[in-house]
């Protein structure tokens, strides 16, 4: 498998061909037991990764918890990352690229619905974690646990002596030093979605004041005081989000209000400009707090390893397009050379009965601010994290038209998440699509039409030489347009495979139909 390496805003192999890809994310959050701790079971076995090369998938953001790699201070569970280690060996075999995902979602297993820190390490300044009432990332909008831990991690708090990031660099340096060597190594994300920690609190009720304020505003209503940082004091946390819930609603109740409340959040202009309330808030994180944490768990990871992209995230809140603010990395006060930029990004309604409405424009505001962060970092994208599931087929559009987004832009992607039923559903046959994998020179653009079932590319050929531009196709092609020379190749058991085009120097357009 040839190394990856950044080029300006793309990926490029060890023979100098752009570079796409189409990925999934295998990430095993483990399940709570009886004592308190968490079982790591991996379903995963030569099987799935071969379903997943067949499906033309060849990246995986592979999680890894830090819970599950270090249960005591310094002490870390070889056992765990050998089952790790045994999917990075199907990945080798397939032909899959892997990066390693640190994951975490309410910081650490200890909040009850999160994983992430190990017990040892969730310092919450006395706060009890509390179940959530309605959805579970409800400890980031008011949970004091979940702030406090976070808080106590950017400040690099001890235990036993040593600071909690110090002990997470670490990490990342033993894991980046066992899993570097593979040849299916992609590179490293830090930390999934990066909370600020109490100033999350503060983001949250001001995109609600926010866009109350707006909706007045636009439903010709003078705007009085409306403050809801207040309903979480003297300790309030669930009975606090039910008096924000109330306080809320009865602030919109007009038919006006409402009308225009929904405006703002489907019409992309007015949600971005909604989200930008909170722009200063997490600026101020994405400087201050985690661009140090990311360059010190950088030049960690540089210690054993010159392998592999630093992969950049921005932090859960822009996940819904806030500005994300945080400088290229820095290894030991220079630029790291090879770099990206994987954003997260989710329509309001993920993972709920309600998917089916998802805003296209809603996505659109949320993308196109990531592209800005793009274009100001000069890094190529690989989305880490977008889609969603629910039951029928009327949310399929949605997820079609963030492929159309992503092509549009030559973006790479990582869907979240590998399931069993995702691979029986529909959406399969959006996520299961021809796509270049790689290109002998430049890619100018790239589409396919799923009504049409014709799939375009063009792409400028630098030089003449023997490297095959190379085509995932979903299915047996009826007829290929094409100047190149050509090579398909049937995947063994699958109706799914490659096509090779070989060119000269010069510009070649593609036109395969399905």
């Amino acid at each position: 498998m040839e190394r990856i390496y950044t080029e300006g805003l793309k990926f490029r192999d060890e023979k100098g061909r752009e570079c796409i890809f189409n990925g999934i994310n295998l990430v095993n959050k483990g399940k709570p037991t009886l004592s308190g701790d968490r079982k790591y079971k991996f379903k995963w076995d030569e099987d799935t990764l071969r379903e997943i090369k067949e499906l033309g998938f060849n990246l995986i953001r592979l999680g890894v918890i830090w819970d599950a790699v270090e249960p005591e201070p310094g002490v870390y569970d070889e056992e765990y990352l050998g089952e790790i280690e045994k999917i990075v060996k199907y990945c080798e075999k397939y032909g899959i690229y892997f990066f390693i995902d640190i994951h975490q979602d309410l910081y650490g297993p200890k909040s009850g619905l999160g994983d992430g820190a190990p017990y040892w390490a969730c310092l919450t300044g006395d706060e009890q974690f509390k179940k959530a009432a309605f959805i579970w990332a409800e400890g980031y909008f008011y949970g004091r646990a979940v702030q406090k831990s976070f808080d106590a991690f950017w400040r690099n708090e001890k235990v036993n002596g040593k600071g909690l990031q110090d002990y997470y660099c670490d990490m990342l340096r033993h894991v980046a030093e066992r899993f570097s060597k593979s040849p299916a190594y992609f590179g490293f994300d830090l930390m999934n979605e990066p909370y600020p920690g109490t100033s999350g609190g503060k983001v949250f009720t001001t995109l609600i004041e926010t866009a109350v304020k707006m909706a007045e505003q636009r439903a010709g209503r003078a705007s009085r005081k409306f403050e809801l940082s207040s309903c979480f004091d003297k300790g309030r946390e669930k009975s606090g989000f039910f008096r924000l819930i109330g306080k809320t609603a009865a602030r919109v109740a007009s038919p006006a209000k409402l009308a225009a409340l929904r405006e703002i959040l489907s019409r992309k202009e007015l949600f971005h400009e909604a989200v930008l309330s909170c722009e200063d808030i997490i600026r101020d994180f994405d400087v201050n707090y985690y661009s140090p944490f990311i360059n010190k768990g950088a030049a960690a990871i540089r210690e054993v390893t010159d392998k592999g992209i630093i992969l950049m995230e921005n932090s859960y809140y822009s996940n819904l397009g806030i500005p994300y603010s945080a400088p290229p990395v820095e290894v030991n006060g220079k630029r790291e050379a090879q770099l990206a930029f994987a954003p997260h990004g989710y329509d309001l309604l993920v993972d709920s009965p309600l998917y089916k409405y998802a805003s296209n424009e809603r996505a659109d505001s949320i993308f196109e601010e990531h592209m800005r962060s793009q274009q100001r970092l000069q890094v190529p994208v690989v989305v880490g994290e977008w889609g969603g599931f629910t039951g029928g087929t009327e949310w399929i559009g949605h997820i079609d038209h963030l492929i159309e987004f992503f092509n549009r832009n030559n973006w790479s992607s990582v869907y979240w998440a590998y399931d069993k039923k995702i691979l029986k559903s529909p959406v399969i046959e959006s996520l299961s699509r021809p796509y270049p994998q790689r290109t002998n020179g430049d890619l100018i653009s790239f589409a396919y039409s799923r009504d049409d079932k014709l799939f375009v590319m063009e792409f400028v050929q630098n030089e003449d030489n023997d490297e095959a531009t190379v085509i995932f196709l979903h299915g047996r092609p009826k007829d290929i347009e094409t100047d190149c020379r050509r090579e398909i190749e049937s995947y063994p058991f699958a109706k799914t495979g490659i096509v090779r085009l070989y060119g000269k120097k010069g510009r070649h357009k593609v036109k395969i139909r399905f």
